[in-house]
C-alpha cells in the first residue's frame, strides 16, 4: 500500500487536551513522517497566474529567398543546432544558364532549427518562409495576470515558477517587463520573466504556473501547507507528543492567508 507523506508540527503548548493518534515505530518509518516547527517570521503574499514558455523577443529568425526559383538542396534538419552563417540550403535561380545559377542561404543567427517548410525541387518565391531558427539559451516565461490584480505588479518582483514537465522543480526569476497592452479577450496583462535554459529543456508552448511575490508581512506564524489536514470547515494539524513516543495530537487550527509554500496560523498553534 502506498501512503502520502505528511508533515507534523511540533509546538510548546496547547490550549485544550487534544485527541491523540498513537502509531508504532514501523508505521512511522513506513509513512515517512517528518516533523517541523511552527515558525514566526516573514510571510510572502503571492499572486497566482498561469502562462507559458515563449521565445525571448529578438531571438527568433526566419529564412527566406530574395529570388524566385526552386529548392536545389536542403541541408538543415529540424532540431539541428546551427551557427550564424552556416549553409542551410541552396536555391536554383529562374535565370537562364546551363546549369542555372544557384545561391546559398546562410543561417541569419545561431540557434536551433525549429521549422523546415521546404523540400528539394519545390518552387520558391521571395515572400515564402522556408525555415525558422530560435535561440533558446534564455527563454521567456510569460504569465497572464488578471487585470484587476495587475496593479500589484512591479519590475524586479520575484516569482516561483513551475513548468508542466517538471512540476516538482521550482525556478525563481525576476519580473523583467510588463506587457504594453492588456489582452481584452482574456482580461489579462502579460508579466514576463527571463529563464536560463542552457540544457534546452524549456521549450516554447510549455505551460507554467507562477506565484509572484507582491508583498511581505513580518511576525506571522506559519506552517507548511502540506501539514494542514481536514476540510474547509474543520482544519487541523497533527502535533508530536512530547511524552509518548510515536504519538501525535490532532489539533484544530484557524488559518489565514496562504501562498504556494506555507499558510498563516491565526489560532491553535504557538511558534517554537
Amino acid at each position: 500500500m502506498r501512503f502520502s507523506l505528511f508533515l507534523f508540527i511540533s509546538l510548546s503548548c496547547l490550549a485544550v487536551e487534544p485527541e491523540r493518534i498513537i502509531l508504532d515505530a514501523t508505521s512511522v518509518k513506513n509513512l515517512g513522517i517528518e516533523t517541523v516547527e511552527a515558525e514566526e517570521g516573514s510571510f510572502e503574499q503571492t499572486l497566482f497566474a498561469l502562462g507559458e514558455i515563449e521565445v525571448l523577443p529578438g531571438k527568433r529568425a526566419v529564412v527566406s529567398s530574395r529570388i524566385h526559383g526552386r529548392a536545389f538542396s536542403v541541408l538543415a534538419l529540424p532540431h539541428q543546432q546551427v551557427e550564424e552563417g552556416d549553409e542551410l540550403m541552396w536555391v536554383e535561380s529562374r535565370q537562364p544558364g546551363d546549369p542555372p545559377p544557384t545561391i546559398m542561404l546562410p543561417a541569419p543567427m545561431s540557434g536551433l532549427v525549429s521549422k523546415v517548410d521546404i523540400s528539394v525541387g519545390q518552387p520558391i518565391h521571395p515572400d515564402q518562409v522556408l525555415m525558422e531558427i530560435v535561440d533558446l539559451i534564455t527563454v521567456e516565461a510569460s504569465a497572464h495576470v488578471p487585470q484587476h490584480l495587475a496593479g500589484k505588479l512591479a519590475l524586479g518582483q520575484i516569482a516561483r515558477i513551475r513548468i508542466a514537465p517538471q512540476p516538482d522543480k521550482v525556478v525563481e526569476a525576476k519580473l523583467a517587463h510588463l506587457g504594453a497592452y492588456a489582452d481584452r479577450e482574456q482580461g489579462t496583462v502579460e508579466a514576463a520573466f527571463h529563464l536560463p535554459n542552457e540544457d534546452l529543456l524549456l521549450r516554447p508552448g510549455l505551460r507554467a504556473e507562477f506565484h509572484i511575490i507582491v508583498s511581505k508581512r513580518e511576525g506571522v506564524t506559519t506552517i507548511p501547507r502540506s501539514a494542514v489536514q481536514g476540510d474547509a470547515a474543520a482544519r487541523f494539524v497533527l502535533v508530536k507528543d512530547y511524552e509518548l513516543d510515536n504519538a501525535f495530537a490532532k489539533v484544530p487550527v484557524q488559518l489565514g492567508e496562504q501562498n504556494d509554500q506555507s499558510v498563516e496560523v491565526l489560532k491553535g498553534l504557538l511558534p517554537g
